[in-house]
């Protein structure tokens, strides 16, 4: 085995090597004192290299046999430098033993592999077997001319081993320094992603802020209403107009500032907005001052991807000045005159074939051209052929119909509100038409600005979905190879430092796991994706979920846990029994986490008035850990926001929990409050409703636990591209019994279907060559060739984003577990696999 120390020099080459190194995922240091520790454990030399055989860790245990005498000779350690050549190859199968050209000393390499790629090798060995000849040795000892003596009494100091004992030492060593670095590995990604994700939603935030820019600078009133039709957001040209606050304004029903003969027409404009239509009308309103104001609104529905009617988008003009102008129009031509020249306000009257009798300046200056040189003219002079008999038409509409008639247009480069409305003489008769111009090139151009950032923020939030699915599933799919190695190791019977080891690890990937799920919870509820379920439960069994989850707690922790439900409470309500448990866990695992000792209460009650279907309880947990200060209240609900935010910190987690419960909350109509002194402790109160079953019908219970224990022998066809999950995934299933057969792709799968059948198939989606989804689809087809086109196939993925499960389903499969696989959902997946297999038997003939 090489000696040495490493340099910086080195190690900058070892990293340049590939895309990861050892020393990018561990401290030189900590991997010193684990090879030191493993080797005084184990009894063997240790020493770790990069793939080239560059030293990375000083030598641990090394005999003096080895370092000060054979390798002092010149054939010696030509020999040593050959045995070292062998024992550093790439072998990501296992490690690699033999003898070492000394005569039978004992060495071997263990090949460590991260993300795919070869990073270094940890070397063991210098140890010699109880039936080692010494004569062997020495005949080396002539032959490399070193002194016998002095080689048998080194000899004599060289610790003795059997060879199947090395040969674990060496195994345990392969797949737990794999694990560790690639447990490393995986925490280094998810460093990456956060820190992605994080430019992600500051990338949304400033898209956000430019829309909100482009709506508070805009010239135009802008409200939002909801489907009920109440204020949710307004700008401050809307206070201009009608005199309220944006705060006064929020939460209001818009019919509190329309007049009652007019909330017919409202009402009527509403359910076009309902049914996906736009529009432009005039409104009036009631100003604060109890003074009226004519609006000019331009709406639009906000109707969501499913359909779904969410409100109304609404940009009003105040066009007050224009209604008085045309109100005096209508009833004098005379007056209408006088009328004409109010600035900024196109103004002309046309007579009822289109030939105009008078304009104002402001008209007159949009063509270039005086007034003397339009009256007279026809009204369609100045324009070309197509929008001349849109002209005629409006006109001949007002004349007819003797109504007022709204539209827009663009006339030479600006947008204009144009109102034709008929003047009408003692007689009935139109004998005039007045055209007047509200320049709306400005709000044509916000609209347009709006639409732009609302797209922008759009496809940044589809960016950031589409992101967290992909890491989700580049991140699931190692970890379940991780898991998997560790479980086996685990239950390999290991003892001592080696099963803590184990412990460990898998207690740092489960964590990982569970920051995973949070992170695309969060994901979820912010994309509106995470919808509730209801259905009948009975609260007795969250409560004492509770109790038996955080029993473990209690006892290490001299820590009790004292539960207070007020018997006026139903026993059996109606909601989201998984989201309810999921709140419930976080809020009394924070307050279990957080106090030192003494007592958390769990005290839930009810809250009058109670109406005959539909109760809301009060759940309160109360702890006396150190309290939260009151200028961290406000922020502990946000996304990734801990109390400690110092680099001493005494608990773990990502800030996610309370931020998840928060959006669960909302969702489902509650609200949640704290109340806590620094030193003394917190209390928290949740409030939610839930529905009241029918006492005439008996209500549904929770289905029961499913039968978890291992199902009987199968003959399986596993189907997975990713090396460590199919090794994991492959002895896992045979230690629970059953025969497997594995395949690197689907191509792969369909050959072993057209040779054989199997009772179930496991089946990966994305892998190279062919997909899990088209493979199904070709096993379903029957024109596959394969021997049963029914055979069960359950989807053991790592796409775990909503909808996945439903579209596997489509495709064919019929069942679907999350990677990373969890025993008790894979034992509980075989065993439907059995009762569908025990129904297709009785159906047969």
């Amino acid at each position: 085995m090489p000696t040495g120390t490493p340099t910086s020099t080195q190690a900058h080459v070892a990293s340049s090597q590939g895309s990861v190194s050892l020393t990018d995922l561990f401290d030189i240091q900590e991997l010193q004192q684990i090879q030191d520790s493993f080797a005084v454990a184990t009894g063997v030399a240790s020493i770790i290299t990069y793939p080239d055989g560059t030293p990375i860790t000083t030598p641990s245990n090394f005999c003096r046999l080895c370092s000060e005498i054979i390798r002092k000779t010149d054939k010696g350690r030509a020999n040593c430098y050959k045995s070292d050549a062998v024992l550093g190859r790439y072998n990501p199968d296992g490690p690699v033993l033999q003898p070492c050209l000394s005569g039978g000393l004992w060495d071997a390499g263990a090949s460590i592999t991260v993300g795919g790629h070869h990073v270094g090798n940890w070397l063991i060995g210098q140890v010699r077997n109880e039936t080692q000849d010494e004569s062997s040795m020495l005949a080396y000892a002539d032959d490399i001319g070193a002194d016998k003596e002095e080689f048998l009494a080194a000899l004599a100091e060289v610790p003795s081993m059997p060879v199947e004992q090395f040969r674990n030492v060496a195994n345990t060593l392969f797949i737990l320094v794999n694990q560790l670095s690639e447990k490393a590995y995986q925490n280094l990604r998810l460093t990456q992603t956060i820190a992605q994700r994080e430019q992600a939603e500051q990338a949304l935030m400033a898209s956000e802020e430019r829309f909100r820019r482009i709506v508070e600078t805009a010239n135009e009133a802008i409200v939002t209403l909801d489907a009920d039709c109440k204020i949710i957001y307004a700008n401050s040209i809307l206070e201009q107009m009608w005199g309220y606050t944006p705060e006064e304004l929020l939460g209001r029903h818009l019919t509190d500032f329309i007049y009652a003969e007019d909330l017919a027409d409202h009402k009527k404009q509403i359910e076009l907005r309902r049914d996906g239509f736009y529009a432009h009308y005039e409104r009036r309103h009631k100003k604060k001052d109890g003074s009226e104001v004519w609006c000019l609104v331009s709406a639009s529905p906000i109707i969501g991807p499913d359909g779904t009617f969410y409100g109304s988008f609404g940009m009003l003009t105040d066009i007050t000045m224009r209604k008085k102008i045309e109100s005096a129009l209508y009833d004098s031509e005379a007056k209408a005159r006088t009328l004409l020249n109010v600035p900024n306000i196109l103004a002309c009257l046309v007579d009822t074939y289109g030939e105009y009798i008078d304009c104002n300046e402001c008209f007159s200056n949009l063509f270039g051209k005086s007034r003397d040189e339009i009256i007279g003219h026809m009204a369609w002079e100045f324009y070309d052929e197509e929008t001349t008999k849109i002209r005629q038409s409006n006109l001949n509409t007002v004349v007819t119909t003797k109504s007022v008639l709204h539209l827009e247009e663009l006339v030479i480069d600006r947008w204009y509100n144009i109102t034709l409305s008929p003047i009408i003489d003692n007689d009935g008769d139109v004998t005039l038409v007045a055209i007047i111009g509200v320049n709306i090139t400005e709000q044509k151009q916000a609209v347009e600005a709006l639409i732009v950032a609302k797209a922008q923020a759009e496809a940044a939030n589809r960016a950031k979905s589409e992101f967290l699915a992909n890491m989700s599933h580049e991140i699931r799919t190692p970890l379940n190879g991780l898991l998997g190695m560790l479980h086996l190791i685990r239950d390999s019977g290991v003892t001592g430092e080696l099963e803590m080891y184990a412990e460990m690890a898998m207690r740092s990937g489960s964590r990982l796991t569970n920051l995973l799920g949070d992170i695309l919870d969060l994901s979820r509820i912010e994309a509106g994706h995470m919808p509730l379920s209801l259905r009948t439960f009975a609260l007795a069994d969250v409560v004492n979920s509770l109790t038996d989850t955080f029993s473990p707690i209690n006892f290490s922790k001299r820590l009790s846990f004292v539960t207070s439900v007020a018997p006026d409470i139903p026993l059996h309500l109606i909601g989201d029994v998984v989201r309810v448990r999921q709140i419930l866990f976080n809020l009394v695992g924070n307050a279990m986490k957080f106090a030192p000792g003494g007592e958390v209460e769990l005290e839930i009650s009810s809250l009058l008035p109670l109406p005959p279907d539909r109760v809301r309880l009060l759940f309160v947990v109360r702890d006396c850990g150190p309290g939260i200060p009151d200028e961290k209240i406000d922020l502990i609900c946000a996304p990734f926001i801990q109390v400690e935010q110092n680099f001493t910190r005494s608990f773990q987690g990502a800030g996610l929990g309370l931020s998840i419960s928060t959006r669960l909350i909302h969702a489902m109509g509650g609200t949640l409050a704290f109340e806590s002194t620094a030193g003394q402790g917190t209390s928290v109160y949740l409030t939610l409703p839930f529905g009241i079953p029918d006492s005439a019908v008996s209500y549904t219970p929770l289905q029961p636990q499913q039968d978890v224990s291992p199902p009987g022998p199968l003959y399986i066809l596993l189907v997975e591209d990713e090396e460590i999950s199919r090794l994991s995934a492959r002895l896992i299933l045979e230690k629970m019994g059953h025969q497997v057969v594995t395949a690197n792709h689907g191509g792969e799968a369909l050959e072993a279907l057209r040779g054989s059948t199997y009772d179930c198939v496991l089946m990966d989606v994305q892998m190279d060559v062919m997909d899990g989804v088209e493979a199904t689809k070709r096993i379903r087809s029957g024109t596959s060739g394969v021997l049963d086109s029914k055979v069960p196939i359950v989807a053991m993925t790592a796409y775990a984003m909503v909808g996945d499960r439903e579209k596997f389903i489509e495709a064919g499969m019929n069942d679907y577990v999350a990677k990373p696989v969890q025993m008790e959902e894979l034992q509980v997946a075989l065993r439907r696999v059995m009762e569908k297999m025990t129904q297709r038997a009785s159906q047969q003939p």
